[in-house]
Formats: C-alpha cells, sequence, structure tokens
C-alpha cells in the first residue's frame, strides 16, 4: 500500500513511496527531483551525510535521466 512521507534525498513531501522488496530498495515519486526514482537502503543512508550540492548533483542527473527516456532512474 502506498503511504506519503519524505523524499530520501531533500527530506521533502513525497506523492508516494512503494517498497522494493526484491532490491531492497524504494520507488519515490517525489516533485523535489522532478519525479520518480530508485533507491537502495544504502544509497539513502549515504546521502545522510552528504552536503546540498551533491544532493543537487543528483537532483540534476535524475532530471536528466528521465529527458533521456528512464521512467525511474535508480
Amino acid at each position: 500500500m502506498p503511504k506519503n512521507t519524505n523524499c530520501s534525498i531533500w527530506g521533502t513531501p513525497t506523492n508516494n513511496i512503494f517498497p522494493v522488496y526484491s532490491l531492497d530498495s524504494i520507488s519515490v515519486d517525489s516533485p523535489r527531483t522532478g519525479g520518480n526514482y530508485l533507491i537502495s537502503g544504502d544509497a539513502k543512508e549515504m546521502l545522510e551525510s552528504h552536503d546540498e550540492r551533491l544532493k543537487a548533483k543528483l537532483t540534476s542527473w535524475l532530471v536528466e535521466q528521465r529527458w533521456l527516456g528512464e521512467q525511474r532512474p535508480v
């Protein structure tokens, strides 16, 4: 069942988050990052210690991947 929670990158509200159990990941639909992305538990933990510049670069990469046709970048 989907639930509303915060973006794994920015901590801002999301539209939905779905667990992806087979990958130990979650699928996040975040307006702040421009849409859906998939993130592993390990990657989520690593982001907690990074600064805003890295998060901005990651967000830009996610948007670019969607422009290139990837519906849900990993």
